[in-house]
């Protein structure tokens, strides 16, 4: 009996430490990412995932730092799985947008084209007045 409770008293405690892992790992990936240390982030943001926590939000993390890595097929793999375990997050819709941009040469220059002649259509409304 005593080695049974000795067992689940490990096991709460290793349960314990775990969860308090991934949001170290997390946070502090976090941190990194805002100094702009990109490969730093995702070594965090990978270690909090394989500590146990599958989320969306550590999914989305890694992809963006994929992205900024320029590794945008991993990216979008990341982004899918996040995706998937929170499929109504508006943020990780708008990632994936902008990543098919990116992946995508003629929708990012198409995309340009129409802010540059917004520009020329304002200058030719400034020139008339």
């Amino acid at each position: 009996m005593k080695q049974i409770t000795l067992i689940l008293l490990v096991v709460f405690f290793l349960t314990g430490c775990s969860a308090n892992r991934v949001n170290t790992e997390f946070k502090f990936g976090n941190k990194l990412a805002k100094r702009g240390l990109w490969k730093e982030a995702y070594y965090r943001w990978t270690r909090a995932l394989k500590a146990g926590d599958d989320s969306a939000a550590i999914h989305n993390n890694i992809a963006i730092s994929l992205e900024y890595q320029n590794k945008l097929a991993e990216a979008e793999a990341e982004y899918q799985k996040a995706l998937k375990l929170s499929p109504g997050n508006e943020y990780i819709k708008r990632n994936i947008s902008r990543l098919k941009k990116r992946m995508n040469p003629d929708i990012e220059s198409d995309f340009e084209e129409k802010k540059d002649l917004k520009k020329m259509k304002k200058k030719d409304k400034r020139r008339r007045k």
